[in-house]
């Protein structure tokens, strides 16, 4: 889903695959793309797409683009299970309606895309690729290197700085970082792997601070609470009720 600011027109992207005359769902035939359009209700088929086939990983929408990770099976099996900077970024454009792609910084860790834990996300208005890489072990401590990389493009060309380089205490999945610079981890607490802590590491000080969780076996969480999410970091406050609040207010009470 995304925004487009030229037609002031929310819109959805819908792509889906036909299996081949082999049962593969990723093979010879071409992947099916339609859009919705908000504003005038309707949905419509693309042509030419040359959506590329990939396994599908949730991504991240900035300023008019939706973003994420390819993950082709077929493309890297022979990386040895390891993809590293031979990952690309794919994303769609929801203005021109075209999709596209672009490399990951080369110095991304080799197992990217397989054992090591990375995330988009928006940060300082453009696409950040977060990676933390494999631990370093000092006197029996271990920290865990992450890296911050913003894309930056000029005249069509794609660019990628390093914006923190940083050892976290923590080892989680990164979830997104908020407009103070910190970067919001989910770490598992159980060898059951059933019990999550949502950390905070300020990159100014380092200081990291555990928000605790919960268990995903308690009634009152979901089991879904160990899959990767996101955090909205940008919610604006607002005393505008939107449309369908007196509704929820009558329930409310």
């Amino acid at each position: 889903m995304g925004f487009d600011e030229a037609t002031n027109d929310y819109k959805i992207v819908r792509i889906f695959y036909v299996e081949d005359d082999k049962r593969k769902r990723f093979g010879v035939v071409a992947p099916k793309v339609e859009i919705y359009s908000l504003r005038k209700n309707t949905w419509r088929k693309m042509k030419n797409t040359r959506v590329p086939r990939f396994v599908y990983e949730r991504g991240v929408y900035v300023n008019g683009c939706y973003y994420w990770l390819e993950k082709n099976e077929s493309r890297f099996a022979e990386a040895n299970n390891s993809y590293g900077n031979k990952l690309r970024i794919m994303f769609f454009d929801f203005q021109s309606e075209v999709f596209g792609e672009f490399e990951v910084p080369h110095d991304v860790p080799s197992d990217l895309g397989r054992c090591s834990p990375h995330k988009l996300m928006q940060f300082e208005d453009s696409l950040a690729l977060c990676v933390l890489d494999s631990p370093l072990c000092d006197e029996g401590n271990s920290r865990f290197p992450c890296c911050i990389w913003l894309m930056r493009q000029e005249n069509g060309v794609v660019n990628w700085t390093l914006r923190f380089r940083a050892l976290l205490e923590e080892l989680g999945t990164p979830l997104d970082i908020t407009k103070n610079e910190a970067l919001i981890l989910e770490a598992i607490r159980s060898r059951d792997l059933d019990v999550t802590s949502i950390i905070s590491c300020d990159l100014k000080t380092m200081i990291h601070k555990d928000h605790g969780f919960g268990k995903s076996m308690d009634p009152d969480v979901s089991i879904f609470d160990l899959d990767p999410s996101t955090v909205d970091n940008s919610f604006p406050e607002s005393l505008i009720m939107y449309e369908g609040g007196k509704l929820l207010l009558k329930y409310a009470k």
